[in-house]
């Protein structure tokens, strides 16, 4: 059940609904996960500064289990950071990406976690 987060000094009113549902999708194909396992949580006009300069930008974390290595997260990082400039105009170079391994335990929805969902054992 991945997690995108981001952070963002792009005006609130460009956070469309339309913009988060491209989101989830665009989380969901690159994880390879259905769109209802996955959370999107943006906030815009947010008081930003990376290096001198205070441009568009956005600080995102992705949280998920599964693959994390370097090269999975480079793959991840071009589909955010092209979705992202697609989208609300931000520079690659002005996007910050957390990637965050979680194990099934700690994730949880619908009175459970995620362990016991995958056929975990107590």
């Amino acid at each position: 059940m991945p997690r995108f987060q981001l952070q963002t000094n792009v005006s609130e009113s460009k956070i469309t609904p339309e913009f988060l549902k491209s989101t989830v999708q665009v989380v969901a194909d690159m994880l390879g996960r259905s769109k209802e396992q996955v959370s999107v949580h943006v906030q815009g006009d947010q008081k930003i500064c990376i290096g001198d300069t205070d441009g568009l930008s956005g600080i995102a974390t992705l949280k998920s289990f599964g693959p994390h290595s370097d090269k999975d997260n480079k793959k991840y990082s071009i589909a955010i950071c092209g979705h992202l400039n697609k989208t609300l105009g931000i520079p690659p170079n002005r996007v910050k990406i957390h990637f965050m391994a979680v194990t099934p335990s700690e994730i949880g929805t619908n009175n459970t976690t995620l362990h016991y969902i995958l056929g975990g054992k107590d």
